[in-house]
C-alpha cells in the first residue's frame, strides 16, 4: 500500500513538470449565494486624526460620533499592546444596526471563475473595519478594538508591503484559532463567559484532545491556548511566540523555537492546566444537589446552538430556541410527569451560511405563567406570537416596520395587554410601552444611555420595571455631557410605574464586571446576576431606608456555582427559585426554597477562582473591590478592554476630573477643551468613489474564461481544447465593495494566441449588473484538404488558423433571497477565422463563414445553498435551470434555443468525509445547434480526444462544448445536441479525517482519496432512443486500388450508446494548485490499462 502510494505522489508531482505541454478544457458553471440590499445609504464621512468613519443618516452621525472619539482614544492602547502601528487614515464603516449591516458587500465572496482557484490568488490585506450598533454602545466600543488589534494582527502576519504580502500569503499556515482566540482573549480578557463553556467543553469531553477541541470551536479554543501561554511564560513569551510564528510561517516551529517544547506537547500542557484549575476551584465551590433537578435538556453535539432557556413563573414549563443553519425552532418542555417536548414555533430557511440572528426569536413569560409571547422576524415582518394556555389559543401581531429598529428584549406588563421592549430606534436603545391591541408604542426612557433586559415586578408596596441601564445618575432624565460617552457598566434600575416619577432606583453600583437578568425574588426583593468572582452567581436585593428616609438597595450574593448561572426564574407558587446551569453536556434545570439571608440563609463569601486571580495579578487591570454587600470602591475607572490594557493619560485625566482627585485649575482646563471638542465640531463630507486594488491572481489557468462556446463551423465540429497559459488578473474596489472592476490578461505558454478581458460590476442595489468585455485570439493547427474540379482530394497539408473572438455581455442578478436568484446575460459576439499566409496555395484558401455575429441571451434559475468546510469538500445542495436563445445576425441568419439543468448535491459521512452527486443535462433546437462532446474530465491537462467518433451527418452546428465529466473515456467519445451526465464520487481526506493533531503540510492536509463513478451520453433530438444514442465509429483505410480514394472502415457501436465510467483517484495541493490524478476504466474496456486523467483545480 505504501508503495502504490509513493508511485502515486510520484506521479503527481513529475507530471507537474511537464504542465507547459498540457491542453485542457473546463466549462465552469457559476454559482454563488446573495445579499440584500432594501435600502438606499447616503454615506458621508468624519476625519480623525488616524481615522475616516463613514456614517448615514442622522442617527448614524452620533454613532459617528462615539467611535471617532473612542477609537482616538484607544489606538495608543491597541498599538502598545499588540507592538504593531495603525495605517494612516485607517476606514470605519458604521451601521445603526445589525439589519441594515447585513445588507453591506463589505466582505461578499464573490463566486467567480478567477477566485474559485486558490493557486496563486493573493487576498490584500484591508485597511476597513465594519462595525454595527447592537444596543450597547460598549459593545460597539469591543467591535473597533478587535478589529483595530486584528488589522494590526494580519500586518504582523502578512505584512504591510506588496512583497510582504505575496511571501506570507503563500507561505503562512497558521489555523483559524490562533489568530481569532489571540484576538478574544486580548480584547475581552478571560471572563466568566468564556471560563464556564470551556469548563462545560472540556467535561462534555473528557477524552477529546485540544485539537479536536479546535476544530469545533476555534475562538473559545484559541482564547484558552493564549491564556494558558500568558499564564505560565508571561506576556512576553506569548509576543515571542506570535512573532516566532510570524517570522517560520508555523505554527509548530513558532511553539518550538520560543517554549522548547513541539504543539503536541503544549496542547497536552494546555488541557491538563485547566483540569488541575478547575478542580481546585471546586474544593471551596458548591454543586447544586442532584435531588432538585427539574428537568434537563441535552446540549446538542451537531451544530445546533440552544439559547433562551426560560422557565416559567409557574414551575410546569421550559421555553428555548434552537438555531442551526438559517433555521430557528421553538420548544416547550413540561417539567413535570413525562416530560413531554413540543415545536410550537419555526421559522427561517436552511441556510449552511446563515449564523443565528443575535436577538431574534425573543420570549418573554406573563406574570401568571399563562401567557407567553414569542418576537420573531419572517423576511423584513416582526411578527408577536402569544400562547395563552388559559383560553387555549394563539394570537398572531404584526408589530408596523416603523415602531423601532429592533428590538433587544420584552417584558408582560401587569395587564398582560401590554408589553414594554427594550428596542432599538434611530441608534438609541430605549425603553418603550407597547400596546398590544392598536400597537400603539410609547416611549419610557428617551436618551443616549443604553437600557436592556426590562423585566415587570409587582407585589409589596413597588410596582414597576427592572431594566439595565449604563446612565451615570438613577434618574429619567440625565443628558449627555459634553465628550461624555455612553460606555460605562450596567447597572440594575427600578422604575416605578405606579408613581411614574423621573427619579429612579438604582440596585447596584458596579464598576466592573457584568450585572444581567434582574427578576422579582419574593414579594420584597429583586435578584440578578452577577460574576465578580469569575463566575456568575446570583445576588438578591434588599432594600432599605437611609437616614434621610430614602431607599438604598443593598446586593447580597447567595450563590457560590462552580459555573454560570444561565438564567434564573422566581416561581410564586411554592416560593421557590429554578436556575438553569450547563453542567457537561445537559442545560440543567435546579430548583431551591428562596433563600433571603438573614431569613433562612447566609450571604456567601465569594472567593475569586485560580483564572481570575492570574488576570488580576497580571498588574493591567483595572480592579473594582467589592464587598459582598454590593458596595464599591472606585479604584481605576473602566471596562472589560482595559482590564487587559494599562490605561492611557487621556482616561487617566477623564477619570480623575470625574473623580474629584485633580485641582480646580486643572479641572477649569478640562472644562474648556471638553465645551470646545473637535469630535462635536466635525463637519460631515460626502463620500467620494474610489478605488483601491482588492486581490490579484498570478497563476498557471486552463480555464475557459466566462465564453462557453466554440464556433463550430470554423473548427470543423472539432473542439480546440485551449492551450495552458499564464493569466495575471488584477480586481479593484471602492471601499464599500459597491462596484468592482477586473481586468485580466492570458498568454499561453506555447504563445498560441492571447485572451484578455475587463469586467465592471455593480452591487449597489437590489438587483446586482455586469458589464464585460472579452477578447482571445488563438492560433491552432488545421488539416486542410484540397481538391480537383471535379472533388477529388488532390493532397491534404497542415496549416495554421487564428480565430478571434471579441464579445460584449451585460449581466444582471436578482436575488429572491439570499441562496435564490434569477439571473439574465445578454451579449453580443464576433467570431473571425484567417488562414496564415504560409504559401502561396494558402493563400488562395478560402472558407465560406469568415466572420460571424451573434446576438445571446440567456436566464439562469440559480439555488446555491452550500458551505465549503475545506478544499474541495462541499456540504448541501446548489442547482441551476437555464434557457438560452441564439441568434446568427449575418449571412444566412438564423436562431436556436438551449435548455438544461446542472443539479449537485453533496452528503456529510463523517467529518469532511462526503458524498458528492451531480447530474448534468441540456439539449439545444431550432434553425441551428450546439454540438456537446463527451467524454474526458474537466481541467484535463493530459487530454485524449477521440477523432474517429464521427459527428452526426446532416446537422447544423452553430457552437459547439465540452460537456463533463465521463472519466473512462476520451474527449468526443459521444457527441450529439443533447447530453444527460451523472457523477457519484466519494471524497475522504485522508489524514485530517482519521487523525488527531495538527497537520501543517499543505500537501498531507489537503491529500484525499476519491472513488468514482460516471455514467451518461450524447444524442441526436431531444429525447434519446436506441437509434438516437447509437453513433457508429469510422476508421480510415488505404486507398482502393481500383478507384484510388480512401476507403473507411465502418465500426458498428454495440454499447448501447450510453458510457460508463469507473475508478479512483487522488486529490492533493502541490505549489499552491490543487491536483487531481484519476485512473478510470470504461466497461467498454476490455484491457486492464485504465486511462489516466491528470487534472488541476478543484472537483464539481
Amino acid at each position: 500500500m505504501k508503495q502504490m502510494l509513493r508511485k502515486a505522489v510520484l506521479a503527481l508531482i513529475a507530471s507537474f513538470t511537464w504542465l507547459a505541454t498540457a491542453n485542457a478544457q473546463t466549462n465552469v458553471e457559476v454559482f454563488g449565494q446573495n445579499r440584500l440590499q432594501y435600502r438606499k445609504f447616503d454615506w458621508k464621512f468624519f476625519d480623525t486624526k488616524h481615522f475616516r468613519i463613514y456614517h448615514y443618516d442622522a442617527a448614524g452621525r452620533q454613532l459617528a460620533r462615539y467611535v471617532a472619539e473612542q477609537v482616538e482614544n484607544d489606538i495608543r492602547v491597541v498599538e502598545r499592546k499588540m507592538g504593531g502601528k495603525f495605517p494612516h487614515r485607517f476606514k470605519i464603516i458604521v451601521y445603526n444596526s445589525y439589519d441594515e449591516y447585513r445588507q453591506t458587500n463589505i466582505g461578499r465572496k464573490y463566486d467567480s471563475q478567477l477566485q474559485d482557484m486558490p493557486a496563486g490568488t493573493v487576498d490584500l490585506v484591508g485597511d476597513k473595519l465594519v462595525v454595527y450598533y447592537t444596543g450597547v454602545h460598549t459593545d460597539l466600543r469591543r467591535q473597533t478594538r478587535a478589529g483595530m488589534s486584528r488589522v494590526i494582527m494580519e500586518r504582523m502576519l502578512f505584512g504591510d508591503n506588496f512583497r510582504e504580502m505575496v511571501r506570507n500569503a503563500v507561505m503562512m499556515n497558521l489555523p483559524n484559532w490562533t489568530v481569532y482566540g489571540f484576538i478574544s482573549y486580548l480584547v475581552d480578557g478571560w471572563d466568566s463567559k468564556s471560563n464556564s463553556d470551556w469548563k462545560n467543553l472540556l467535561e462534555s469531553q473528557p477524552d477529546a484532545g485540544f485539537y479536536e477541541l479546535a476544530e469545533k470551536q476555534p475562538e473559545l479554543s484559541g482564547k484558552a491556548f493564549w491564556k494558558y501561554i500568558t499564564d505560565k511564560y508571561g506576556e512576553a513569551t506569548t509576543k515571542n511566540v506570535l512573532y516566532t510564528m510570524q517570522l517560520k510561517s508555523n505554527l509548530n516551529q513558532g511553539v518550538r523555537s520560543t517554549l522548547g517544547i513541539n504543539i503536541k506537547q503544549a496542547y497536552d500542557s494546555t488541557i491538563a492546566y485547566y483540569k488541575s484549575i478547575y478542580a481546585k476551584d471546586e474544593l471551596v465551590q458548591e454543586k447544586p444537589a442532584d435531588d432538585n433537578i427539574l428537568t434537563q435538556i441535552n446540549v446538542p453535539k451537531d451544530g445546533t446552538v440552544l439559547r433562551n432557556i426560560l422557565v416559567a413563573p409557574r414551575g410546569t414549563d421550559v421555553a428555548y430556541v434552537t438555531w442551526k443553519n438559517g433555521e430557528y425552532k421553538v420548544y416547550l418542555k413540561k417539567a413535570a410527569g413525562e416530560q413531554v417536548e413540543s415545536m410550537i414555533l419555526q421559522g427561517g430557511r436552511l441556510d449552511y451560511n446563515e449564523v443565528p440572528d443575535p436577538d431574534y426569536p425573543i420570549m418573554a413569560w406573563s406574570n401568571n405563567g399563562y401567557k407567553l409571547a414569542i418576537l420573531y422576524k419572517r423576511g423584513k415582518n416582526i411578527n408577536l406570537r402569544i400562547y395563552n394556555s388559559y383560553k387555549a389559543k394563539i394570537e398572531n401581531y404584526n408589530i408596523p416596520a416603523n415602531r423601532f429598529d429592533r428590538a433587544l428584549g420584552m417584558t408582560f406588563n401587569e395587564d398582560d395587554d401590554r408589553i414594554v421592549f427594550s428596542a432599538i430606534k434611530k441608534s438609541q436603545t430605549d425603553l418603550f410601552e407597547f400596546i398590544i391591541r392598536g400597537a400603539k408604542l410609547k416611549n419610557i426612557t428617551n436618551d443616549a444611555w443604553d437600557d436592556v433586559q426590562p423585566a415587570f415586578v409587582s407585589g409589596g408596596s413597588r410596582r414597576g420595571i427592572l431594566f439595565l441601564s449604563n446612565r451615570i445618575k438613577p434618574n429619567l432624565d440625565v443628558p449627555l455631557q459634553v465628550n461624555e460617552l455612553p460606555n460605562g457598566p450596567m447597572n440594575v434600575f427600578f422604575y416605578n410605574t405606579k408613581t411614574k416619577r423621573k427619579e429612579l432606583l438604582q440596585l447596584s453600583h458596579f464598576k466592573t464586571g457584568n450585572a444581567t437578568q434582574p427578576i422579582q425574588y419574593g414579594s420584597d426583593n429583586y435578584a440578578f446576576l452577577y460574576d465578580s468572582n469569575g463566575i456568575q452567581n446570583q445576588y438578591i436585593v434588599e432594600i432599605k431606608r437611609t437616614a434621610n428616609n430614602m431607599d438604598s438597595a443593598v446586593a447580597i450574593p447567595v450563590t457560590n456555582h462552580a459555573r454560570n448561572i444561565i438564567n434564573h426564574q422566581y416561581i410564586p407558587a411554592g416560593n421557590l427559585v429554578s436556575d438553569v446551569l450547563q453542567v457537561g453536556d445537559k442545560y440543567r434545570v435546579y430548583y431551591k426554597p428562596q433563600l433571603v439571608p438573614g431569613k433562612n440563609a447566609e450571604a456567601k463569601q465569594l472567593q475569586p477562582t485560580i483564572l481570575k486571580q492570574t488576570e488580576q495579578q497580571k498588574g493591567s487591570a483595572n480592579v473594582n473591590s467589592t464587598n459582598e454587600t454590593g458596595e464599591t470602591t472606585l479604584l481605576k475607572g473602566g471596562n472589560t478592554f482595559q482590564s487587559d490594557f494599562k490605561e492611557d493619560e487621556a482616561a487617566k485625566i477623564k477619570r480623575k476630573k470625574l473623580s474629584g482627585i485633580i485641582d480646580d485649575s486643572e479641572a477649569e482646563i478640562n472644562a474648556m477643551q471638553a465645551a470646545d471638542s473637535e469630535y462635536l465640531k466635525m463637519k460631515a463630507q460626502p463620500y467620494r468613489l474610489a478605488f483601491k486594488p482588492d486581490f490579484f491572481t498570478i497563476r498557471l489557468d486552463n480555464n475557459v474564461l466566462f465564453n462557453r462556446y466554440q464556433s463550430a463551423s470554423q473548427t470543423g465540429g472539432q473542439f480546440i481544447n485551449p492551450p495552458l497559459g499564464g493569466l495575471i488578473s488584477v480586481s479593484l474596489n471602492d471601499l464599500m465593495e459597491n462596484y468592482r472592476i477586473t481586468g485580466g490578461f492570458r498568454l499561453p505558454l506555447n504563445f498560441s494566441g492571447t485572451t484578455y478581458f475587463l469586467q465592471y460590476e455593480n452591487a449597489k442595489r437590489l438587483v446586482d449588473w455586469s458589464l464585460l468585455y472579452l477578447r482571445s485570439a488563438t492560433n491552432n493547427s488545421y488539416t486542410v484538404g484540397y481538391i480537383d474540379t471535379v472533388s477529388r482530394s488532390v493532397f491534404v497539408q497542415e496549416q495554421i488558423g487564428k480565430t478571434v473572438t471579441n464579445m460584449l455581455q451585460g449581466s444582471a442578478s436578482y436575488p429572491l433571497d439570499r441562496i435564490r436568484s434569477i439571473r439574465m446575460h445578454l451579449a453580443f459576439r464576433s467570431d473571425a477565422f484567417r488562414f496564415k499566409a504560409q504559401e502561396l496555395l494558402s493563400l488562395t484558401y478560402d472558407i465560406a463563414e469568415k466572420n460571424q455575429y451573434w446576438a445571446l441571451s440567456r436566464v439562469e434559475y440559480v439555488h446555491d445553498n452550500t458551505i465549503r468546510p475545506a478544499l474541495n469538500i462541499l456540504n448541501g445542495s446548489r442547482y441551476k435551470i437555464f434557457a438560452e436563445y441564439m441568434y446568427k445576425m449575418n449571412n444566412n441568419t438564423s436562431g436556436f434555443y438551449n435548455i438544461g439543468t446542472d443539479i449537485r448535491h453533496y452528503t456529510k459521512i463523517y467529518k469532511n468525509f462526503i458524498w458528492a452527486n451531480r447530474f448534468a443535462a441540456a439539449t439545444s433546437g431550432g434553425g441551428m445547434k450546439i454540438l456537446y462532446h463527451i467524454g474526458g474530465v474537466d481541467n484535463w491537462l493530459n487530454s485524449e480526444y477521440s477523432e474517429y467518433t464521427p459527428v452526426r451527418p446532416a446537422q447544423n452546428y452553430g457552437f459547439e462544448a465540452l460537456a463533463n465529466n465521463l472519466r473512462g473515456y476520451e474527449q468526443n467519445s459521444r457527441n450529439g445536441n443533447s447530453y444527460a451526465l451523472f457523477n457519484t464520487e466519494l471524497r475522504l481526506p485522508v489524514l485530517t479525517t482519521f487523525m488527531k493533531r495538527p497537520i501543517q503540510s499543505n500537501f498531507l492536509k489537503n491529500l484525499q482519496v476519491v472513488a468514482f463513478a460516471d455514467i451518461g451520453s450524447a444524442w441526436q433530438g431531444f429525447l434519446p432512443t436506441v437509434e438516437k444514442l447509437q453513433n457508429n465509429r469510422f476508421l480510415p483505410g488505404p486507398n482502393s486500388p481500383t478507384t484510388g480514394q480512401q476507403v473507411t472502415l465502418e465500426i458498428i457501436d454495440e454499447s448501447g450508446g450510453v458510457g460508463l465510467g469507473y475508478g479512483a483517484g487522488l486529490r492533493t495541493m502541490v505549489f499552491g494548485y490543487f491536483l487531481r490524478l484519476d485512473a478510470a476504466w470504461n466497461v467498454e474496456n476490455r484491457t486492464q490499462t485504465p486511462l489516466i486523467h491528470f487534472s488541476i483545480g478543484t472537483d464539481f
